[in-house]
């Protein structure tokens, strides 16, 4: 029964994880980048909404560019199941994805405390989603990755 089960398992082709590189490239990078720079802001400036908004400016600009990187990459190392443009949309789209999580509290609250609170939880959140899922899809060990991602992400976020 686990044979016939690993069997099936490894017949499914899931372009999510074919590209799952993609999707934690742009969203590592969104909450790295957004996490550290989004705090400092808030730190700077008073006005919550002005701090979103630069936010989605350089979340979206960001998006763009990690997307043309992607694709980029991808045709530097060609491979029969990574598709450029695909690989790229997932990146971009990640990150997207990412940017408008991480910057909702800044629209929401008017306190930047309070923001950058829900903004660090909302970045947990996704760093837990994503690897439960990609722990449970690729049988990978779920705590270090989310350890590793965590200290990554909000190290670089606290030194910033």
């Amino acid at each position: 029964e686990v044979n016939h089960e690993n069997n099936l398992i490894s017949m499914l082709k899931d372009i999510k994880l074919i590209n799952a590189g993609g999707i934690v490239l742009g969203m590592n990078d969104a909450l790295v980048e957004l996490t550290g720079t989004l705090s400092g802001i808030a730190l700077a400036f008073s006005n919550t909404k002005s701090v979103g908004a630069t936010g989605l400016i350089m979340g979206i600009a960001a998006a763009l560019s990690m997307a043309g990187s992607a694709y980029l990459e991808s045709k530097e190392n060609p491979s029969d199941e990574i598709k450029p443009l695909t690989y790229s949309l997932y990146t971009g789209g990640s990150y997207i994805i990412t940017t408008a999580f991480l910057i909702l509290p800044f629209f929401i609250f008017s306190s930047g405390v309070y923001a950058v609170l829900s903004m660090f939880f909302f970045a947990f959140v996704a760093i837990i989603t994503y690897n439960f899922y990609i722990s449970v899809a690729k049988e990978l060990k779920f705590l270090p990755r989310v350890i590793e991602m965590c200290v990554i992400t909000f190290g670089v976020a606290i030194i910033s």
